[in-house]
């Protein structure tokens, strides 16, 4: 296997401070140069804010609950209806009657 020569510079301050400074060069050319190149769509953004109205949010609220009251009173009105088809909910599937 060949012997891999790794130089340690002299000077390890000057290395670290150079290679920061090309790093933050670097980063702020990037931060300089990428907004323009970026499409915000901010006229598109403006017609999406809605202004929320509390009688619109509470005749909303109140149109869900009438929604959900009368899913509940079905999926009840429903059970009930399985229930007296069915089998009585004092009856046992074994035996017969007993008087």
């Amino acid at each position: 296997m060949a012997d891999i020569d790794m130089k340690v510079p002299k000077d390890q301050g000057l290395f670290l401070t150079v290679f920061y400074a090309i790093s933050l060069t670097a980063i702020l050319l990037v931060w300089v140069f990428l907004p323009p190149t970026v499409s915000h769509h901010e006229e598109d953004d403006e017609d999406q804010v809605k202004v929320l109205k509390p009688e619109e949010a509470i005749q909303r609220a109140e149109d869900a609950l009438i929604q959900a009251e009368a899913a509940l009173a079905e999926m009840e009105k429903s059970k009930e209806e399985k229930a007296e088809g069915g089998k009585p909910k004092g009856a046992s599937t074994k035996g017969g009657d007993k008087k």
